[in-house]
């Protein structure tokens, strides 16, 4: 397990090197990044000092992670401090499949680490991106091998279940779905033994009152039972939401068809599975070749879990599928036991045949999942965004922080941890008026919860942010998000409202921005009004 470990980590860190984009992560990794700030600072658990609870992220354990890394290293290390945690985590998952690999015979080893090398998506969510991904992968992972050691009676202590709910738990929400399934998992696989009734009574006896005091914490610090971004991103029509759902599902396939090989392995040692199922009240001690049947079927339905969570949820927008990732490096296990199968029947006169075949076969493989991986136009934009997002920020930090407005912003990320000031998400994930404003979520996926008459509530002084020079090169950004923020910038009223403006720091590019004409009366020292003429409105 320490060599396997040693080698995944290793491993891991040569594919960041190697591709390693602008050390900042993906946008909504510096929301994390804001959140974690103001909690080591003594803000609390707050997307603005001073304002309202709010739980814009999906994991309170990472957010908690990067404030000791924060309080450790201060501003300057947060980065590299989530990225060496996000290359850890990642190493655990791969440790504990290189782990399970090892009971296979060559061929089926040797399909699995094919597989696990031609993951470059996983890769980037579970360690470049630095989000929870690798945090949630590394839960999975530990509480998967952990709840098949105990239903197959190996497991010493009980404890080493309670640590492994407990960490998938305080890592997601998802937790909720995946803690039960997992029970029907080793059900599936193992029957109704003594010993997976006692996991299922201790993985359920520790998950529920977890659950349950995690909530009453929520209601009490936050207001709601769920995080503000399952509100903001999840559409109330169930009918729309599985349709979603499944689609981004079949997405996945029709991006990664090889995948649909371990789906195969799975679907054949579930129909397997499932007939005796009923027929004993206890199976029969596992010889090696069973225990290697069990451990893919129970490898594909632990992943089975994670594309049916995705599917109830609605998928995700991000590209590369990132809510399936942390459960993809498991198929390696039952597309393994294929492999083997396989191998064991074929004639010995023709196994350098087959060999050489499944060799080519694997660099095509490989060579097609690499073909468009970190440098892809939406990987390099979720860190420009970041980036850019910051260098903005921070310049209007600069000019303005003697009189602070309220930013409204629609990527909240790198924007949001360069201006030190209040932000205001348009978006509704840090903003609970938002977040839970009337609407059925549909449109584009987790971009669809903005409300105009919440926006004119409270709307923000100034609005929008972005390089001059885009502006100059593109034009006045109105219609970009006309979808997004169901064109409110285009209407009379916000023409009345607000009014383009430039801010100009001292070093750099002057910042374009639409701010609100009440602020602008008092404040109009540090902003420079363009007027709408700028964009080629006349003035009404």
């Amino acid at each position: 397990m320490v060599f396997g470990l040693a080698l995944a980590v290793l491993g891991t860190v040569a594919v960041q090197i190697v591709l390693s984009p602008p050390p900042v992560g993906m946008d909504d990794a510096n929301i994390g990044f804001r959140y974690a700030r103001n909690l080591a600072e003594g803000q609390g658990f707050v997307f603005n000092p001073g304002g309202e609870h709010v739980e814009g992220v999906t994991s309170l354990l990472w957010v908690f992670i990067l404030a000791g890394i924060y309080w450790v290293a201060g501003p300057s290390g947060i980065e590299a401090g989530g990225l060496a945690f996000s290359v850890l985590f990642t190493g655990v998952a791969l440790a504990v499949v290189l782990r399970m690999l090892a009971s296979f015979s060559a061929p089926g080893r040797w399909a699995g680490i094919v597989w696990l090398v031609s993951l470059p998506a996983f890769y980037q969510w579970a360690g470049l991106a630095i989000m929870d991904t690798a945090l949630w992968s590394a839960a999975l992972h530990l509480f998967f091998v952990v709840c098949l050691n105990a239903a197959r009676g190996r497991a010493k202590y009980d404890w080493t279940v309670v640590a492994a709910v407990l960490g998938l738990v305080l890592s997601r929400p998802d937790s909720m779905l995946v803690v039960p399934a997992t029970l029907l998992v080793l059900v599936i696989t193992f029957g109704l033994t003594p010993a997976v009734r006692r996991t299922g009574i201790v993985a359920l006896g520790t998950a529920v009152p977890v659950i349950l005091g995690l909530t009453l914490v929520r209601l009490a610090y936050f207001g709601y039972p769920l995080p503000n971004t399952y509100y903001t991103k999840v559409s109330p029509d169930l009918a729309y939401r599985l349709a979603e759902g499944f689609r981004y599902v079949g997405s996945y396939f029709l991006a990664h068809p090889m995948s649909l090989l371990p789906v195969a392995v799975v679907v054949g040692l579930t129909a397997d599975a499932l007939r005796p199922l009923m027929s004993a009240a206890e199976a029969p001690k596992p010889s090696e070749g069973s225990f290697r049947r069990r451990l893919a079927l129970a490898a594909g339905l632990f992943a089975a879990i994670g594309f049916a969570s995705a599917v109830v949820v609605g998928g995700d927008h991000f590209f590369d599928h990132r809510f399936l990732q942390p459960y993809v490096p498991l198929l390696a296990l039952p597309l393994a036991w294929g492999a083997a199968w396989i191998a064991k029947r074929v004639p010995s006169a023709r196994s350098l045949v087959v060999t050489l075949v499944a060799v080519v076969a694997a660099v095509l493989f490989m060579a097609r999942e690499w073909r468009i991986p970190y440098r892809s136009e939406a990987a390099v934009n979720g860190y420009v965004i970041a980036l850019e997002g910051r260098m903005i920020g921070a310049a209007l930090w600069s000019v303005l922080e003697d009189t602070p407005p309220v930013l409204g912003v629609w990527q909240a990320g790198g924007l949001g941890y360069g201006y030190l000031g209040p932000v205001r998400d348009l978006l509704g994930l840090n903003w609970v008026a938002m977040g839970h404003s009337p609407g059925d979520r549909k449109g584009i996926r987790d971009h669809a919860a903005f409300h105009e008459e919440t926006f004119w509530a409270a709307p923000p002084d100034l609005m929008i942010p972005i390089s001059l020079s885009v502006v100059e090169s593109v034009g006045c950004p109105r219609r970009v998000w006309e979808n997004t923020l169901k064109g409110v910038m285009t209407t009379p009223r916000f023409e009345q409202a607000f009014e383009p403006v430039l801010v100009r720091p001292s070093d750099g590019d002057a910042v374009f921005a639409y701010g609100r004409t009440a602020w602008l009366d008092e404040n109009a020292a540090p902003v420079q009004r363009v007027g709408w003429a700028a964009c080629g409105v006349s003035a009404r």
